[in-house]
């Protein structure tokens, strides 16, 4: 899928031609190295915009490339779209359905989705999101400092 210097995007992957069908999941892997990979000089490139497209589409049942899609829309400063990404991702964590096929780290599912959710969410203005979540990460970890310094500024 790679092609000339590592880093770039086959082309036909970047605008999605003639691949009618997802890749087989071996190519999740390439989306979580482009992704975190990705330079801030490149984060609002086009080819960088098809990358995340083409991953939400293929792996929407892939927490570790939702995830990453999640950390590359915040540091685009594109929270509406970190956002909508960490709900797919909680909503794979909550229902289990997600894809087992390559592994996955289990903060992506616990701690890290939680505090990330409950940050972009308070962000965002969506505080009962927001108190949701750091109460589910107080759940798993109960005197995360961060949750519970938020939980106060919720006034929870």
């Amino acid at each position: 899928m790679v092609v000339g210097e590592p880093g770039r995007v086959d082309r036909r992957v970047a605008r999605g031609i003639d691949l009618d069908d997802p890749p087989d999941n071996t190519v999740s892997l390439f989306f979580c190295n482009y992704l975190a990979g990705l330079a801030d000089s490149d984060l609002r490139s086009a080819e960088a915009d098809a990358v995340i497209r083409l991953a939400r589409g293929w792996f929407a049942l892939h927490p570790t490339v939702l995830s990453l899609v999640a950390q590359t829309e915040i540091r685009r400063g594109n929270l509406v779209g970190a956002y909508a990404a960490l709900r797919d991702v909680e909503q794979l964590a909550e229902s289990g359905a997600y894809d087992r096929t390559t592994s996955t780290n289990p903060i992506l599912l616990g701690e890290g989705l939680y505090l990330n959710l409950g940050i972009v969410a308070h962000q965002l203005g969506k505080l009962d999101v927001a108190k949701r979540s750091y109460r589910k990460l107080l759940q798993i970890h109960p005197d995360h400092p961060v949750a519970e310094q938020n939980l106060r500024l919720l006034g929870s």
